[in-house]
């Protein structure tokens, strides 16, 4: 099943673009490498000139225990301001003794503002927390780290987090990184935020489902059928499992595009089962 996803993202590939026409234009770039086996490699999906990124994931061909995702987060492109507003970034460790296939997914949008908000923190330590300015709403984040393939660390959290406000309105991103040996690997984690827009409201979705022991299971969660995917997350909620993919999900509809959604694919390397969930961040 998983290889059959992984040869339909590459089909994807050839057909993503602009979508549909809405209120905030979107386009889906991506960039797909094949990683050597007992390597760490790197893939990045740029967004158009015009456009700013809103968020991005990261798909993995994967099985169970044959890679962690070590990086999923935004960059800056070759322009003139410092920002990481123009791509994504995904960096995987395969431990496989084949070829594994690595696919950027960068989200962007036309005509908005955005802000950029990173955190550094420590990996098996607390996690990092990144908050959005009171004029902007939480699009998107990810969580990047300085881990190698000798000393790799692995994503088990990277989702909207809502403070002590109780809004229900997320508000920060939270991300969390393990390092297999308990070292202490500086990592960041990043808020994308964007300016509020008439008559144009994201929408949080979360949806959580159960991961049984020493396995890897995937789950998508749907945006509302007038909007579009522009941020998405998964939270393994627990030190001892791994994020493997991240990425926009294409429903049931008539285009190539992973603009309905959010899939998370999640190894649990436990002995018995847990609750991860996955998360989409819609706009319409």
């Amino acid at each position: 099943m998983k290889a059959l996803e992984a040869a339909l993202v590459a089909l994807l590939l050839a057909f993503l673009g602009t979508g549909p026409a809405h209120a905030v234009p979107l386009s889906y770039p991506s960039s797909q490498v094949s990683v050597t086996g007992g390597t760490q490699g790197t893939a990045d999906a740029m967004c158009p000139e015009d456009r700013r990124l809103t968020g991005g994931g990261a798909f993995s061909s994967g099985a169970y225990g044959e890679t962690t995702l070590n990086d999923s987060h935004p960059i800056d492109g070759p322009d003139a301001d410092t920002k990481p507003d123009d791509g994504w970034r995904a960096t995987l460790d395969n431990t496989t003794g084949g070829f594994r296939s690595l696919t950027s997914l960068a989200i962007c949008a036309k005509g908005i503002k955005t802000r950029y908000v990173p955190v550094d923190f420590v990996s098996q330590s607390v996690a990092g927390i990144a908050e959005c300015p009171g004029a902007f709403r939480l699009s998107g984040g990810g969580v990047s780290s300085e881990g190698t393939f000798a000393q790799p660390t692995v994503i088990t959290n990277s989702t909207p987090y809502d403070g002590l406000d109780d809004d229900g309105r997320p508000e920060s991103w939270i991300g969390r990184t393990a390092q297999p040996s308990f070292l202490n690997i500086s990592s960041t984690v990043y808020a994308i935020c964007m300016r509020a827009v008439k008559g144009v409201t994201p929408r949080y979705r979360q949806k959580t489902f159960t991961a049984p022991a020493q396995s890897q299971v995937s789950k998508p969660v749907r945006c509302p059928a007038d909007q579009r995917v522009i941020g998405v997350g998964a939270n393994t909620n627990s030190a001892v499992m791994a994020v493997n993919t991240m990425y926009g999900w294409d429903g049931p509809d008539a285009d190539l595009k992973p603009d309905d959604g959010a899939r998370a694919y999640i190894d649990n390397f436990l002995t018995f089962e847990r609750s991860p969930h996955v998360n989409a961040i819609c706009l319409g």
